[in-house]
């Protein structure tokens, strides 16, 4: 896949098929299907808390059947992640498509959050899903809209 095609998946307007979103426990994960508002594809998103950390997170984009990865959020505030050309990224931040280093590459990721259910709005929005959605946390059963 060229760069410019992940580009033109990820700018796709999108919408959850499960209007309701809940984040995994503390060492559990969860796949949602995405479908195109504009074309017959379709993506699938993990949101993965397999760390024990309460605070640790990665929210993934992939395209449905072939599995191409898109982009990846890492919620982390204390990661540190080094780029191909050396650079080192710190705390949370988001992988992207590059061509001949595919996720490799991140850039940091500062949006106003302060929480996992902000973090996983924001990054919908950056994968470009529309707002039609509630996401609810399992550790405390509150909602967020």
């Amino acid at each position: 896949m060229s760069e410019n095609d992940a580009t033109n998946l990820v700018k796709m307007l999108k919408e959850l098929l499960d209007k309701k979103v809940y984040l995994p426990e503390n060492g559990n994960k969860k796949d949602y299907i995405v479908k195109s508002k504009t074309s017959r594809d379709e993506f699938i998103i993990n949101i993965n808390r397999r760390q024990i950390n309460e605070d640790k997170c990665s929210f993934v984009a992939r395209t449905k059947g072939k599995n191409e990865l898109l982009l990846r959020l890492d919620v982390n505030p204390t990661a540190a992640h080094r780029n191909p050309d050396g650079i080192v990224i710190e705390g949370t931040h988001l992988h992207i498509f590059k061509e001949n280093c595919e996720l490799d590459y991140a850039i940091p990721f500062n949006e106003d959050a302060s929480n996992l259910i902000e973090h996983c709005k924001n990054f919908f929005k950056k994968f470009n899903i529309l707002e039609d959605y509630t996401v609810y946390d399992n550790t405390s059963i509150r909602l967020f809209h």
